[in-house]
């Protein structure tokens, strides 16, 4: 019983440990103008809306520096959240594409919000 009681204590945090990470932080800006949501953020508007680029990959190294650049920008307006992402990659043909059920992780590329 007393392990059980070891493993819901924090085990960080103020005075428990080391300090806590400073996470990056995406900006989502009203847009100015309109957008035609068709895969292609062309519109002037989305020229305003600052790249997100600070990401960590997942695997093979959990936390490490990602292989492939990828750009990301958040948007709102009075109607919707728009998140317009573009992934980077040199050898497009090997981007793999799996059909599978939800929640459940694939052995895939992925972009998920």
């Amino acid at each position: 019983m007393l392990l059980a009681l070891l493993l819901l204590l924090p085990m960080g945090g103020p005075g428990g440990g080391p300090p806590a990470v400073a996470r990056p932080e995406v900006r989502a800006v009203r847009l100015t103008g309109p957008v035609i949501v068709d895969g292609v953020p062309g519109e002037d508007a989305w020229r305003e809306v600052p790249v997100f680029t600070s990401f960590t990959q997942r695997d093979p190294v959990e936390g490490g520096e990602p292989g492939m650049k990828t750009e990301v920008r958040v948007a709102y307006d009075d109607r919707a959240l728009y998140v317009a992402a573009r992934m980077y990659d040199p050898s497009p043909d090997s981007i793999v594409v799996r059909l599978g059920r939800r929640d459940v992780l694939q052995n895939a590329d992925l972009f998920q919000v």
